[in-house]
Order: C-alpha cells, then structure tokens, then sequence
C-alpha cells in the first residue's frame, strides 16, 4: 500500500523508533489487525453468526461490496462445507464458483486459492495467491479463537526526547463517509449496525497499514481516528488526503470523498502526544 510518508521511516533514528513501537500493546494476544500481519495476509474475512445468517464481521483487503454481500444464510454454509475445520478450493474447482457471490467482480481475479476454516459460529475466508502449508494453516487456527478487539497499552516511560523529532497530529472521520455509504446500499435494517462496524474495521485496517512503523494510528470506542505521524517536516494536508483516498475508495467508492482529515498541529512531548490519543 503507497504511502507519502514512507520515506520518513528510514531517516528517523532507530533507538527511538524501536521506543516508539514499544508504545503499542503488551498484551498476549492478537488483534485482528496483528494476526493480519503475523500471517502476511493480503485477504482476510471473519465471517460471525447472527439471527441464523452469517456476515463479515473484520476483514481486511475485501471492498464494501463484497462485505455487504456477505450475509449468507446458515443453510448454504452446512450445504457448502461438510464438516468443521479447514476447507480448500482452486480456480480449477468448479465447487469455488459457489463462494464468488462473496466477492465483487473487482475481487474475484485477485486470488487463485481459497481457504475456509468453518464452525457452526465463526467462519474464516483467506482468499490466496498462493499455496498454505498444513503447519502455518493449523497456526493459524490455533490463533483464531484468541483474538481480542484492538486495545493499544502505552508505556510513555520508554520514551525519551534524545532525538530532534516531531510528531504531527491527525485527525480522520471515516464514520460519516461509511455512514453515508450504508444508507445508500444497505436495505437490511438488522445488519446497518453491523456491517457499518464492519466497514469500520476494513477502513481502520487499511490506515493501520498507511500510517505503518514509526506511526501511530488508534481508534477510540465512538470510531475517531486519531494518528501520529514521527518526522521532522509536517506532510502537506491535501497530499496526504488524496493518498487516503486512493486507498480506501475501493471499499467506499465515491462516498470515500466525505472523509475528512484535519491537522491538529505539533507535538514535541510524549505527555502531549498522550494527551491527545487519550491514553493512560
């Protein structure tokens, strides 16, 4: 995924860029955004049970289309997948064509593979260009049932202000663009709130992975995004969000124009910087 601010990663010095990702959690396990990472996931979908149907609950790399056709009934699920566990298809499988109607016509050419791990609550979906070894799809299993929601822990007593750095702090509503684009393609009343949050997650993945090592990205519980940015010079605004949009209208479409990204000026404090995140 491009990102303007990539060049910034290579001049800032690592003592306190190593300090600066020792900001994020201590905790044990993964979010979902994490176990994304360990496993160098480009797709990824969890698909959660509610009401007998089941939906897109996270995912990352799917667009709002393929997430909005996600509800599927529990039927086609048991009548699609024998039994619990994992489930293996091909392009040359014609059994893989009953799992396109979760895919945009965008989507359906990005992958060769796909790779189900089913239970009567929770299904994963990894579509793949490649080809999993047994030992990594059993890990990954193995790491399912531990994810936890995105709860970043802070230690600011690991940093320190030995290098001459700033962090420039953002501000990014993507709750009205969403909002907007579930009121125009979303006719199911029982699923607005969930596939809202579902998009939420998707969106939220993909500034986790712009704004990437030394940056910080968190959202709090009424879905702002807030951002740290470590460099020396402030990013251009209108630059910076016209990169936001490249990345994120395949999911949004047009509607991705009503994101709104403001400049909250500088930090050169860590006790301001927490300040303005809100963390403990």
């Amino acid at each position: 995924m491009e990102s303007p601010i990539g060049s910034f990663q290579k001049s800032n010095p690592e003592g306190l860029l190593k300090k600066t990702l020792s900001i994020l959690n201590k905790k044990t396990e993964l979010d979902f955004f994490e176990f994304t990472k360990k496993y160098s996931l480009k797709f990824c979908a969890i698909f959660l049970k509610y009401e007998n149907l089941f939906y897109i609950s996270k995912s990352i790399g799917f667009d709002g289309k393929s997430i909005i056709n996600s509800v599927s009934t529990q039927s086609f699920w048991a009548g699609s997948i024998e039994k619990e566990g994992w489930h293996f298809f091909d392009k040359k499988d014609a059994k893989i064509k009953q799992f396109y109607q979760f895919f945009s016509f965008e989507l359906k050419d990005s992958f060769d593979y796909l790779y189900v791990w089913y239970s009567q609550n929770q299904i994963l979906m990894i579509p793949s260009v490649h080809k999993f070894e047994q030992t990594e799809l059993t890990s990954i299993s193995n790491d399912l049932p531990t994810l936890c929601e995105y709860s970043a822990k802070f230690d600011l007593s690991l940093l320190d202000n030995d290098y001459k750095l700033s962090f420039f702090k953002y501000k990014i509503d993507i709750l009205k663009p969403i909002s907007m684009y579930i009121e125009k393609n979303v006719d199911n009343t029982s699923f607005i709130s969930l596939l809202k949050s579902s998009l939420i997650s998707e969106l939220f993945g993909r500034l986790q992975q712009y704004f990437s090592y030394p940056n910080i990205v968190l959202m709090d519980d009424n879905s702002n995004v807030k951002v740290l940015v470590a460099s020396k010079k402030e990013i251009n605004l209108e630059l910076l969000k016209t990169h936001l949009l490249l990345n994120i209208e395949n999911v949004i479409e047009n509607f991705s124009e009503y994101m709104e990204i403001s400049s909250e000026g500088i930090s050169k404090s860590f006790s301001d910087a927490s300040s303005f995140l809100k963390v403990d």
